[in-house]
């Protein structure tokens, strides 16, 4: 279902299901940049985008790492 939807509300629902794993490695995430980034996608695929690009930094990740995500816009991008 394509609708609104914030990018940061999706990756840290992404993030929440990878909690299990992190834990198991201390790792945690850190947002910076932009908080209010919305546009028109479909928020189960989405999710499981970033649910996959966060399994796989956390499964490459030493112990006690941090994930870093910076959150820009790039309206040129985006139609």
């Amino acid at each position: 279902l394509y609708r609104h939807n914030h990018i940061k509300h999706t990756i840290e629902h992404a993030w929440i299901r990878l909690t299990p794993l992190a834990l198991q490695k201390n790792i945690t995430v850190q947002y910076d940049g932009l908080e209010n980034i919305e546009f028109i996608y479909d928020d189960r695929w989405m999710t499981e985008a970033f649910e996959n690009l966060l399994k796989n930094s956390t499964q490459a990740a030493y112990q006690n790492s941090v994930i870093n995500i910076h959150l820009m816009r790039n309206p040129g991008n985006l139609k």
